[in-house]
């Protein structure tokens, strides 16, 4: 035993296998471990091949999210393979399981390759904005060209060994190890000599179409992200320059994509996907199911998530008007047939799921139901005589829920006399789709009920996470923010169409003016009287800050719209400024960040990753920005305060958070905050 790497031998095989745990990581110890067997097997004598194999399911997933502060601390993923390359013996890796990112790259610099026929292999780091490490965009397109490559460099996904067929010399099935084992005495047996990839030529045979594959994939990532351009220069080196220097143009890159803001903001958001989980787990023990839900009203969230809990096996009940039944059945089955195609590998199908699911004309249908979710809408009277009716009789143990988040938990409570049992549960829709679910408790509620409402969100495979009972919760506080600077901002002279366009440009699929249009920003203030006066209140009926004719392709800026705006802005005492649209990002994004700050002040949000969470996944914050607080850290704390306390001079709007002070005077930032 070598440490991570068990040595054994059979016969003239040295056998070198990786048993870091789990998805055999490559650690630092992992790296070493390996550089250090091979010195073992230089010295042990009558030893004439060496396989590369490992223990467990997985040969190794490379460089794990928690590893990658270490990639470059030698021995670096380059060196090992190098170290592999150059080893005097023939190598064999002998894939008997997925091999992901470095650790397709170990056996890319291997001289044999052998696989089981059930493995995969990928390159999923540009999904994290990072370039490869250890050789792949040298070694790969050697071997399968410059076309083939990239598929696979920059598709981001898993393959079956099978469709890299070229790459392996043996496929195989059966006993792997009785295989590998054959495969190495066979190489002795014919004499075969190691077969160095970075000497291989069959990938550059073709000039000419190598250069076209790497013109047609330049032509195709004109808007791609840094590390996409930076994989297609340096396989484009891999046909034009020297082995060892296209090494080092890699390296060059993936240091560079290390350390990039883009890298930066995705890392960001799988470690606080990863704490969430977490958080859930920790609160699991303990925690009892909920079996049944019942559901009061038919919008289409409640249909979207009356249809996710089936799928997950949780029964519903709906509670409807007589005359709403038929449709709400409808709209359910067709839901639950969406998600069962999205999910091939469902064991059952639509007449089995919805076979879980009930509807009744009245709210006393409930009783049976561990946890009741009011979504009917209505006027907070008509949420209170719920509340207050399904008091009277629903057993003790059940939940009660609001589906709107408005605030008013307490107030919920004491109608139906539970206080400790009422919650606040906010899907974002469509919920069969976005995989977020906020869950509200205010200063009654029992620790026990949330920790339910935990074990619930995570069985619907959803990320839970939790707020302090406030109207809009973080989700809509921070978004609403948005629309406010965006306003602000038109005050300034800013047309709405630059900014909306800026905001688009920054990442997000729609600007600030076209969300209003669309119904999913607030509808208060003087421009929102001023458009509701003339009748623009949106796409629904045919104009807002955009008109929306029948047939027509493409947006248009109503005229009216601009006319309220530049009337609103008459007998202002500043002059009109310009603003890039670098500049309207800044703004934007520092808006959002400073809400963020005071719902982290207030205790209303646990965490900034929780509001980074909360945005990417809910309200379509550009992920590889990574949220509003990640990229207030990227742009720098002090310049931001600055910044808005230079525009708070024209509207205290912008004065920033004291949050601000205290983390630029002790040196920290929001991601200090968790």
């Amino acid at each position: 035993m070598q440490g991570t790497v068990d040595v054994e031998t059979n016969g003239e095989v040295a056998v070198l296998r990786m048993s870091s745990g789990g998805r055999n990581p490559l650690t630092l110890t992992l790296r070493s471990d390996l550089i250090n067997a091979f010195r073992q097997v230089r010295r042990l004598g009558g030893i004439k091949a060496v396989v590369l194999t490992a223990r467990g399911a997985y040969f190794s997933s490379g460089l794990e999210l928690e590893e990658l502060e270490d990639a470059q601390v030698s021995p670096t993923v380059a060196e090992l393979t190098s170290v592999i390359e150059d080893f005097e013996l023939p190598v064999i890796a002998a894939l008997q399981g997925p091999a992901y990112d470095a650790g397709f790259e170990l056996a890319l610099a291997a001289h044999y390759r052998i696989a089981s026929g059930t493995a995969k292999v990928g390159f999923e780091a540009i999904n994290l904005g990072l370039t490869p490490c250890g050789g792949a965009t040298q070694r790969l397109p050697r071997l399968i060209g410059a076309q083939n490559s990239l598929k696979v460099l920059l598709g981001g996904r898993r393959l079956p060994v099978k469709s890299l067929g070229l790459v392996f010399d043996a496929i195989v099935l059966g006993q792997f190890e009785e295989q590998y084992q054959a495969f190495a005495e066979a190489i002795l047996r014919e004499g075969k000599p190691r077969r160095k990839t970075s000497d291989q030529a069959t990938g550059l045979q073709d000039p000419l179409a190598f250069q076209s594959a790497i013109a047609d994939a330049r032509a195709t990532a004109k808007s791609a992200g840094q590390a996409t351009l930076d994989m297609i220069r340096c396989v484009e080196a891999a046909g034009l320059l020297p082995f060892g220097a296209g090494l080092a143009l890699e390296l060059d890159a993936f240091e560079e994509s290390l350390t990039s803001h883009v890298s930066q903001s995705y890392r960001h958001l799988l470690r606080a996907e990863a704490r969430v989980r977490a958080q859930v787990a920790s609160m699991d023990e303990g925690a009892w199911d909920v079996h049944k839900l019942a559901i009061i009203g038919t919008s289409a969230n409640a249909i979207g998530l009356a249809a996710v809990c089936l799928c997950a096996s949780i029964g519903v009940i709906m509670i409807a008007p007589g005359e709403e039944m038929v449709r709400a059945r409808e709209g359910v089955r067709k839901q639950i047939d969406r998600i069962l195609k999205r999910t091939a590998n469902s064991a059952r199908n639509l007449e089995q799921v919805i076979e879980s699911f009930e509807l009744a004309p009245n709210i006393e249908a409930c009783v049976n139901s561990d946890m009741v979710l009011d979504l009917a809408g209505g006027s907070k009277e008509a949420q209170l005589d719920r509340f207050r009716h399904l008091g009277e009789f629903m057993p003790g143990h059940s939940v009660l829920a609001t589906g709107t988040a408005q605030g008013g938990l307490a107030e919920l409570g004491r109608q139906a006399q539970r206080s400790r049992q009422v919650v606040g549960i906010y899907a974002y829709a469509p919920v069969e789709v976005l995989p977020l679910i906020e869950v509200a408790q205010s200063s009654m509620t029992s620790q026990v009920v949330v920790a339910a409402m935990a074990r619930f969100v995570s069985r619907l495979e959803k990320y839970c996470i939790f707020a302090s009972d406030v109207p809009g919760l973080i989700g809509n506080t921070v978004q609403t923010a948005l629309f406010r600077a965006s306003e602000q901002l038109l005050h300034l002279g800013v047309e709405f169409e630059e900014i909306d366009d800026a905001m688009r440009d920054y990442g997000f699929n729609l600007g600030p003016f076209r969300l209003w249009d669309l119904g999913r920003l607030p509808r208060t203030g003087r421009l929102a009287q001023a458009m509701a006066e003339q009748g623009l209140s949106g796409r629904a009926r045919g104009a807002g800050f955009y008109t929306y004719e029948e047939g027509q392709t493409r947006r248009s800026a109503n005229k009216n719209a601009v006319r309220i705006v530049h009337a609103l802005r008459e007998g202002k005492s500043e002059p009109d400024v310009f603003l890039s649209a670098a500049d309207i990002q800044f703004y934007c994004v520092a808006a959002m960040a400073n809400e963020g700050a005071r719902l982290l002040s207030d205790g209303v949000a646990q965490s900034a990753s929780d509001i980074d969470l909360v945005m990417t996944l809910g309200h379509g914050f550009p992920r590889h920005r990574g949220g509003p607080m990640k990229a207030a850290d990227l742009i720098g704390l002090l310049n931001l305060r600055n910044k808005m306390r230079a525009l708070a001079e024209v509207n205290d709007f912008w004065t920033p958070s004291e949050v601000f002070d205290d983390l630029i005077k002790n040196g920290a930032k929001f991601g200090d905050w968790g």
